[in-house]
């Protein structure tokens, strides 16, 4: 995990939050009915998988090429909205795909798993 680390935060200058990591260290990301939270990338992986894993270091270069959006770290999607973590704030939110409206706060990363389910 700590070559993944280190990247992120070269590529983007941020460091990711506490209870992301956390949920990291149990689970590399999900993708269920529809949701999914990005994981370690792929090739950085110490263990390698056949799994398909939708990484935060590719997802999140897509999301950056826009400058608004580079104040969220993006974690996850759905169908219609957006799972970031504003990194000024230090608050999660669902945004609308497609206005990148707030939805939803959360004041966690467990809080905006939960929503998921």
């Amino acid at each position: 995990m700590k070559l993944f680390l280190d990247i992120f935060e070269k590529i983007f200058s941020v460091i990711l939050p506490n209870d992301y990591l956390d949920f990291l260290k149990n689970l590399n990301g999900i993708e269920f009915n529809g949701f999914i939270i990005y994981g370690i990338d792929k090739d950085l992986l110490s263990i390698k998988t056949n799994n398909h894993i939708n990484g935060l270091i590719e997802f999140n270069t897509i999301f950056y090429e826009n400058e608004h959006q580079k104040r969220y770290i993006f974690l996850g999607e759905n169908n219609t909205s957006w799972y970031v973590y504003d990194i000024k704030l230090g608050v999660y939110f669902e945004l609308d795909n497609t206005s990148g409206t707030k939805i939803n706060k959360f004041s966690n990363f467990k809080d905006m798993l939960k929503s998921f389910i």
